[in-house]
């Protein structure tokens, strides 16, 4: 590739949150997929604002996932996971999944770090997961494009949580999309997404591991898109865009959980 510094690889920065229990699942699919190696990591550690008491956090992951999801989200951390979720790198941390040797940096916020980015020279700026909108001056800096992966179909499930609420209102398939950054959330140009099929029994766990495998790959092959051609694809990679929406989905409340797993329940 080609740019006004000379030939040089597509230098990729990441910006993401520092804990990610399905981060390794991500990144080992990208990386299996040849995806570009990261110049460098933002951990974005933003605002941590813990929703309800204590008794609530720790239900949530038992009404989404059940007991069996727990033990096996319990067996990965552990570094003990078995069969499909070996097979998927559920056990892998991200570091150990992520290609080349990236500097890592650890902010509190990447608008508030945007010299040390501008530093850095990006080509692209990815987002998988970061924990704040980021300002214009922030999308300005990468040479070719900021690009968001996001775990909803676009622009129907714009906002937080895209996998609970396709499933809240069951849908046939979840998807995991890609989409050019703007100031608005959700609201730039889909370049890229890949439906996961879903059922009435469909396991919660399942659904998002899946995600990310496909998230991975899907990313891999945009970015070594952008490695040939320099720019962003002119046509979307993958499905086609469905009708707009208004509004954005909100971060789910304990009611929202109660309710997904009543739905779910009475649905199987």
């Amino acid at each position: 590739m080609t740019d006004d510094a000379g030939a040089r690889p597509l230098r990729v920065v990441l910006a993401t949150a520092p804990d990610d229990a399905l981060g390794g699942v991500f990144w080992r699919a990208y990386r299996d997929a040849d995806g570009p190696p990261l110049a460098a990591v933002f951990a974005v550690a933003g605002k941590v604002r813990p929703r309800g008491p204590v008794w609530q956090r720790a239900a949530t992951p038992l009404l989404l996932c059940g007991v069996g999801g727990c033990l096996r989200l319990a067996a990965a951390a552990a570094r003990l996971p078995r069969g499909r979720d070996r097979a998927a790198g559920l056990h892998l941390r991200r570091e150990q999944a992520w290609p080349g040797t990236p500097e890592v940096h650890a902010v509190a916020s990447l608008n508030a770090s945007i010299e040390q980015l501008r530093a850095l020279r990006p080509d692209v700026l990815v987002s998988v997961g970061a924990p704040e909108i980021f300002r214009a001056a922030v999308l300005e800096v990468p040479r070719v494009a900021a690009v968001n992966v996001h775990n909803g179909r676009l622009p129907l499930y714009r906002g937080s949580f895209g996998t609970f609420w396709e499933m809240m209102e069951g849908e046939p398939a979840g998807y995991v999309s890609i989409h050019e950054m703007v100031p608005k959330v959700d609201a730039g140009r889909l370049l890229a997404s890949f439906p996961v099929a879903m059922g009435p029994s469909s396991d919660f766990l399942d659904v998002m591991v899946e995600k990310k495998r496909r998230g991975g790959a899907l990313l891999a092959e945009l970015l070594r898109q952008v490695e040939r051609e320099g720019r962003l694809p002119a046509g979307m990679l993958g499905e086609g865009t469905p009708a707009d929406r208004t509004g954005l989905f909100p971060m789910p409340a304990f009611t929202d959980v109660r309710a997904f797993a009543r739905r779910r329940r009475a649905r199987a």
